[in-house]
């Protein structure tokens, strides 16, 4: 007797006298009921509550209700509260870099591309609404020091743009545009650091003309 396998859970079998084809019983995979929701309009209204409001002073409540989802939806797409929260602090992060990186990349001058840079974040941070500052920030100075997990965001958030910001300063010194003697890590960093306090001083104040003089005299440095 010989057999030869046809297709998943049946089976030929040869026999002297002829042949017979056997059912093999089989389990079923099951397949994930996929999720029926915009998973970054999600993040997006639950990063606008935690960012009004903190996240301690946010209720599941207001999460199910700025969302649009139920609870078990919620928690079963992204886990419990403090996990949400990372998840917006990540879409955050995602969203921000994404245009850092088109600012680095608008000119072919590395310097002008710093320009644009500092040049949007003076802006943004003249408008934004209520003072409310910076979503990664506000969450920084709630959560930290005590919570190593949006410790981690926050530090590789940085690092990312400030990373960003040297190899751009790189490209600078390479075609002799940059004078500054300094580093390229040590210039990202004070460019970051400039852009971070924009936005502070944003917080109390919408004078964008302010703020865009404080961006021209950063790149003036360089």
């Amino acid at each position: 007797m010989a057999c030869d396998i046809l297709l998943p859970g049946r089976i030929l079998y040869f026999f002297p006298t002829g042949h017979k084809v056997i059912s093999m019983p089989h389990t079923a995979t099951k397949v994930g009921r996929p999720r029926q929701f915009d998973e970054a309009a999600v993040l997006g209204a639950a990063m606008e509550q935690f960012w009004a409001h903190g996240f301690h002073a946010t209720s599941l409540t207001d999460l199910t209700t700025v969302t649009g989802l139920h609870k078990g939806s919620l928690y079963g797409a992204f886990g419990d509260k403090h996990a949400l929260l990372l998840a917006t602090l990540r879409h955050y992060s995602k969203v921000r870099r994404a245009k850092v990186d088109d600012d680095l990349a608008s000119h072919e001058s590395p310097l002008e591309s710093i320009g644009v840079y500092l040049k949007r974040m003076a802006r943004e941070a003249s408008a934004q609404s209520h003072g409310r500052g910076c979503f990664i920030s506000n969450t920084a100075l709630e959560m930290l020091p005590g919570d190593p997990q949006v410790a981690a965001i926050v530090t590789e958030h940085r690092h990312a743009i400030q990373n960003a910001l040297a190899g751009t300063l790189d490209r600078a010194r390479a075609i002799g545009e940059l004078k500054n003697t300094h580093s390229s890590s040590e210039l990202a960093r004070f460019i970051y650091t400039v852009s971070a306090g924009m936005w502070e001083r944003g917080r109390s104040s919408s004078d964008e003309e302010q703020l865009l003089n404080t961006a021209e005299l950063a790149l003036s440095t360089l």
